[in-house]
């Protein structure tokens, strides 16, 4: 089994450029990735990231995974 990468809030809204605010908003109102809460705190899985991306047309990668 591989193992899957998951985002914090903080860790996204850097990759992205935005405030952990912003996340919290669509978290709240919709709009944003799909996430889990995995022992009480939010994580935005790296496939679903990914996805959310390539469907918006945007390419946030980092050069170095």
């Amino acid at each position: 089994m591989t193992e899957q990468k998951f985002f914090s809030p903080e860790d996204l809204a850097l990759r992205w450029g935005i405030s952990p605010g912003t996340l919290a908003n669509w978290r709240c109102y919709g709009g944003g990735p799909e996430y889990q809460k995995i022992g009480g705190r939010v994580r935005y899985s790296k496939n679903e990231v990914i996805a959310f991306e390539e469907r918006r047309g945007l390419d946030r990668r980092p050069q170095h995974e």
